[in-house]
């Protein structure tokens, strides 16, 4: 048994209002005794918690998930994911969102990007994780990655098709010395 604060109860991952005796949940223990002899819990940091393990999960399998894009900042798109911000780098972007970023800086200028991004991004990007540390809270996310990943895949399938003899069409894309 133990006593969740008020301000333990809900947090910017949800609210707790509906728990009933008796629900499972997932805590974090603040402190193993309070002055009255109670365990002091949080369900606020267990979300926390929980929230940082299944990035660190999704980072081991490098699975794909969708961000919300929030704004620019130095270098980079600000994200939304799973409530926790991430960090996309400009050259971690797809090539299409890479030329349209660009597109969007030479049009109205570096420090007024922020007006511009969400037009120019989509308001969500299917992305991977690259690096992930909770005690330095960094998340830092590729959607090129999986941009590359989907194209070695096409790639490989396209290659199985081909067979020995066979004439192809294609174009020159460039001569090297």
């Amino acid at each position: 048994e133990g006593i969740i604060s008020g301000a333990e109860l809900s947090s910017e991952f949800g609210s707790y209002k509906d728990l009933k005796p008796g629900a499972s949940v997932f805590v974090t223990v603040l402190k193993p005794e309070d002055h009255r002899g109670y365990l002091v819990l949080s369900l606020k940091r267990a979300e926390k918690e929980k929230r940082w393990r299944d990035l660190r999960n999704l980072f081991e399998t490098g699975a794909p998930f969708e961000v919300a894009v929030i704004e620019y900042n130095k270098g980079g798109i600000l994200v939304e994911a799973m409530g926790l911000r991430g960090f996309v780098p400009i050259s971690h972007l797809s090539k299409e969102h890479f030329a349209q970023f660009n597109k969007a800086t030479a049009e109205v200028g570096i420090n007024d990007i922020n007006k511009k991004i969400m037009d120019v991004l989509s308001k969500t990007l299917k992305v991977k994780v690259i690096e992930v540390s909770k005690e330095q809270n960094r998340i830092v996310l590729s959607e090129k990655e999986l941009e590359s990943a989907k194209l070695k895949k096409e790639v490989k399938e396209k290659l199985k098709k081909i067979a020995v003899g066979a004439v192809l069409k294609g174009s020159v894309i460039a001569i090297l010395p």
